[in-house]
Order: C-alpha cells, then sequence, then structure tokens
C-alpha cells in the first residue's frame, strides 16, 4: 500500500506545493491555477513513466474541494479485470489511505477535502473500482 499512497500523492503534493501567500478558497481554485496545471502534467507524466507497466493513464479531477484520483490500467492489466477488481476490493486499508490523504492535503493546502475518490478504469475507460470517503 505504501507504493499506492506515494502513486497517489506525488502529484497532489506537487500542486499543492505552489499555493500562494494568499488565502485560497477551495482545492479547485488551487489545482486549476495556471502554474498547478502545468505542474500536474509534469507530475503525471513522471508517474506514467515511472508505472507505464501497470498503468496507461492518469488524472485528477476537483471540483470545489472534492477530489478524484483517476487510474487506468494498461491494456495487458486489464484482460484480468476481474482479478483487478478482487484485490482492490479486498484492500483493507482504503480509510486509512483517504484519511491520510486527507491529512496531507490540510497539512499542505490549509483545506481539508471533503471527499476524495479512488477510481480505477480499464484501458478503454470501463470503471472497474472505485471508493469515495
Amino acid at each position: 500500500m505504501k507504493k499506492l499512497v506515494s502513486r497517489i500523492l506525488l502529484p497532489l503534493m506537487a500542486c499543492l506545493m505552489l499555493v500562494a501567500c494568499g488565502a485560497p478558497s477551495s482545492l479547485e481554485e488551487i489545482l486549476t491555477s495556471d502554474a498547478a496545471v502545468a505542474e500536474t502534467e509534469k507530475a503525471k507524466e513522471d508517474l506514467l513513466s515511472q508505472y507505464s507497466d501497470t498503468y496507461s493513464d492518469y488524472d485528477m479531477e476537483v471540483s470545489g474541494n472534492n477530489l478524484t484520483y483517476k487510474y487506468y490500467y494498461v491494456e495487458e492489466l486489464t484482460a484480468s479485470a476481474d482479478d483487478l477488481k478482487a484485490a482492490l476490493e479486498g484492500e483493507t486499508s482504503w480509510s486509512d489511505l483517504i484519511n491520510q490523504t486527507k491529512d496531507e492535503i490540510e497539512k499542505t493546502a490549509k483545506i481539508r477535502p471533503e471527499t476524495v475518490t479512488f477510481a480505477y478504469y480499464t484501458a478503454d475507460g470501463t470503471e472497474i473500482f472505485s471508493i469515495t470517503e
């Protein structure tokens, strides 16, 4: 699960480091700034090059203070989508991971997300699993 945490927090932490001296009103305000978008793209490229054997794409969406991480598995892995779904559903530490993510975001951005969602998809965009807290 530690590998998962680093894959999740890397792009977000890179963006949140861009918080200006002013007090933004939402995560969306922070993460949709030009500088944050550019940093997100760089972090996405880094993440995908590091995990190219697992993920074909990655996206992070923000609406207000709600954050969604979207991971798209490479085609070779999505052939066993049922196995992936079972493994993701069987993971018992989702709540811990989500709370840790919220804590890190709050610590860095001074804004606590209302919800954090992790969603996993096949290469063609079919949802395998998602969890929101």
